[in-house]
């Protein structure tokens, strides 16, 4: 056994030492042979003083229990700071939900259309022929509650209908079929005008103003009776604006107001699946806490690597020369040694249970909801 590794064994020494170290011949046969063939004139003064003593010192020092404490020692400093990186990308995610929760409903990703616009107002009452009997049209105006939520939000068209229902919300109807509702969309024209085409080429008021007209509006004209129509209409009628489409849609606006991997970060706390949270979780540590983040799965083999050329430089060397193209009869020795199998598994904080549910709503996943602005300006969400 102290004989230099590159030294010829007789047969009868080879079983000799198999007795006392059954995976001995197996060494001499399938791993030292590949040493053998993968090493040229210069490795055989290089590694002449690795003995067979030696190799063994290394193989045995895989399994030992000093290896194992190292291991661990190392795993408890890389968990330590995964714990900090973790607390770092959380800051970076909070701060960017912070933002967009100004814009969002709680419990449902979309706009807060209640929080930017006010209830309908009737502005205006216009008179057709034999009015009130006939018909009556009547101009709702939809103020903007908060100019500076919509201005972020950057509203280029805007799709609603009003509907007109009874004083307990109940929706009118036209015989038993069509509602009391008129539909519309509005389009910015630039300098904070809107209208439902463009007020350059046509004489249609801007700025949300848009006729609803009441034709053959028997149940007003009743309640008319000659006093003030616009008292007479709100103590009869109640209504509400209804949004239908927006441009631009909430994804759109949510990936113009987060980077990329912010967003990444979010579906997948949203998500179940644990590897695609900790690659996402990865990518984020890199670009936020630490450029030189190396995941535990790859930090492992490089301490284990680096261990043994502080113990065993020229042993260890040595040995790499038999993984070339020999990797069964690697697997089967080591198996025999007893090399142990540390635990590569990737940490997950434990405060992470996926899917993340956020005390706001999630922050990727779309919800339908009422978006309804009645007079109370509260939403009802589905």
């Amino acid at each position: 056994m102290d004989k230099s590794i590159y030294e010829d064994l007789s047969a009868e020494e080879v079983l000799s030492i198999s007795n006392t170290i059954p995976s001995f011949r197996f060494f001499y046969d399938k791993i030292r042979a590949r040493i053998i063939y993968n090493s040229d004139e210069y490795d055989k003064i290089t590694y002449k003083d690795v003995t067979y003593n030696r190799m063994y010192a290394l193989f045995n020092y895989w399994g030992s229990s000093e290896m194992e404490s190292y291991i661990n020692d190392n795993r408890l400093s890389w968990k330590k700071k995964m714990i900090h990186h973790q607390a770092q990308i959380d800051s970076v995610s909070n701060h960017f939900k912070r933002i967009i929760d100004t814009f969002k409903v709680c419990d449902a990703p979309e706009y807060n259309y209640s929080s930017i616009f006010k209830h309908p107002e009737v502005c205006s009452f216009n008179f057709g022929y034999n009015s009130p009997s006939y018909y009556s049209g009547i101009a709702f105006t939809l103020p903007i509650k908060n100019q500076e939520m919509f201005n972020e939000i950057g509203f280029e068209k805007l799709e609603f209908k009003v509907t007109l229902t009874t004083k307990d919300g109940e929706e009118l109807r036209r015989g038993s079929t069509y509602h009391w509702a008129g539909q519309y969309t509005m389009y910015a024209f630039g300098d904070g005008k809107w209208s439902l085409s463009n007020p350059s080429k046509t004489y249609m008021p801007g700025y949300f103003d848009s006729v609803f007209e009441l034709k053959y509006a028997s149940d007003f004209n009743n309640s008319y009776k000659g006093s003030s129509p616009y008292k007479s209409f709100e103590e009869s009628f109640d209504w509400y604006y209804e949004v239908l489409y927006v441009i631009p849609d909430y994804l759109t606006f949510l990936k113009n107001k987060v980077p990329h991997l912010i967003y990444d970060y979010w579906e997948a706390q949203e998500d179940m699946s644990i590897s695609k949270y900790i690659s996402v979780r990865d990518k984020m540590i890199v670009e936020y806490a630490d450029n030189d983040y190396v995941p535990w799965n790859q930090t492992l083999p490089i301490i284990v690597e680096n261990r043994m050329k502080e113990l065993f430089l020229k042993e260890y060397e040595l040995y790499q020369k038999a993984h070339k193209k020999n990797e069964s009869n690697i697997v089967e020795f080591e198996t025999m040694m007893g090399k142990a199998a540390f635990d590569t598994e990737d940490v997950m904080s434990s405060d992470v249970h996926l899917p993340v549910i956020n005390p706001n709503g999630n922050y990727v996943k779309s919800y339908d909801f009422d978006r309804k602005i009645r007079r109370n300006n509260t939403t009802n969400y589905l």
